[in-house]
């Protein structure tokens, strides 16, 4: 009698991929690295100017740096705000923290350095010549970027005191906070017996998905057309697509999830006397601040150097303002507690919190569907309790 022990008889294996890292050894496997800069803030305050007369002594205290400035004799009000500002672009001390600007009675001031609780204090003799400081805009400093996770492009660098400066991507983790819902909006005219039918389609990157078509044919009056317009497309539509207001003189198309791109298709067929005009207007978007095809950077890819940012973390991440490094061409592991199918399609998740950015076989109401042609399932883990799955990206 013998005793043989094979790798499927132990009790303990090797896992068999870690979220984030690639799943095979592909050279033709494309990265890209940005900054994790979201949700930084840098913090802004403001300080009402006023004229008081002449010869008032100003002191701006800026992060422990005093600036003066002297109101001289026969300035305007205009005149004051602009010279503050100029004083304090001109101090090297404290230009190299923040930046002043003036307009009409407001004097603003912006740190340079995102996440930073910068002082600002006032002085001036008479002492009402400005008003106390007011916080417009709180610092607040990036969060942590996961493994694994959807990462969306916010910008560049905006480079530094000069014509020529750093212009490194800027990127986040994909979430609705990141993103303002699209709005288009379009204007027929009214003629007796025209059809008007509204097609509205969720643009998926190059792919366009219809969503709802309807018709209705001009009677009465323009508002009696749309708001019957209205009442069918906002039925034929699915939940957490887009939704429709207005309907007395125009339609205005909404993204009930942000980040959904969409376009809508209005024809009008010539029964009437003539074809009605349509004004079609984008009045939010689209761009990269109203849709995740148009941000989209790629998966956050697995580090072994980038541990936990705190003590009793067990899990490493990208630090805030460090950078980050993302797949956008090839196979990625990634947390999964479903069953997707393969070359099934991949959803976004987009509510902030620990979910944001990870990856779904289902859709939900924030949840944002993929393009198929840059991303879709490649394969489930192991097992179903893994809580792995796989990722195909092109680009």
């Amino acid at each position: 009698m013998s005793i043989a022990q094979g790798w499927a008889d132990a009790r303990s294996r090797a896992r068999q991929g870690i979220v984030g890292d690639a799943v095979y050894s592909d050279g033709t496997r494309r990265e890209g690295n940005g900054i994790n800069s979201v949700p930084q803030a840098a913090k802004t305050v403001t300080v009402t100017v006023t004229d008081q007369g002449d010869d008032d002594a100003v002191i701006l205290t800026l992060d422990g740096v005093p600036v003066l400035y002297n109101t001289g004799t026969g300035q305007t009000l205009a005149q004051i705000g602009a010279g503050i500002a100029a004083a304090v672009n001109a101090n090297p001390l404290s230009a190299a923290n923040w930046t002043a600007t003036f307009l009409t009675a407001t004097l603003t001031l912006t740190s340079r350095q995102p996440g930073v609780d910068g002082t600002v204090s006032i002085a001036a003799d008479p002492a009402s010549v400005l008003s106390a400081v007011t916080t417009t805009v709180a610092a607040a400093a990036a969060a942590e970027v996961q493994f694994g996770r959807a990462i969306i492009t916010t910008g560049y660098n905006p480079g530094g005191r000069g014509s020529l400066g750093e212009t490194e991507r800027l990127v986040g983790v994909a979430s609705t906070a990141r993103f303002t819902a699209q709005v288009q909006t379009l204007a027929p005219t009214f003629v007796t017996a025209a059809i008007l039918t509204a097609t509205v389609i969720e643009i998926r990157g190059g792919e366009r998905h219809q969503i709802a078509s309807v018709s209705e044919t001009s009677v009465t009056t323009l508002a009696v057309t749309l708001a019957a317009l209205l009442a069918s497309l906002n039925a034929a539509l699915p939940a957490n697509t887009v939704n429709v207001t207005g309907g007395v003189a125009d339609l205005v198309f909404t993204a009930e999830i942000a980040g959904l791109e969409f376009t809508v298709d209005m024809g009008a067929s010539d029964t009437g006397a003539t074809i009605p005009a349509i004004v079609k207007t984008d009045t939010t978007g689209p761009s990269a601040a109203t849709s995740l095809h148009r941000a989209w950077c790629g998966i956050s890819k697995y580090s072994p150097i980038d541990g936990a940012i705190t003590l009793t973390g067990n899990a490493g991440v990208y630090a805030p303002n460090r950078g980050v490094v993302y797949i956008l061409r090839g196979v990625v592991w990634v947390a999964s507690e479903e069953a997707p199918v393969q070359n099934g399609t991949v959803h976004v998740e987009l509510a902030p919190g620990v979910n944001a950015g990870r990856f779904f076989a289902t859709g939900s109401s924030t949840r944002v569907a993929l393009s198929r042609a840059i991303a879709r399932w490649e394969r489930d883990g192991l097992v179903a309790s893994d809580s792995l799955a796989a990722v195909r990206l092109e680009a």
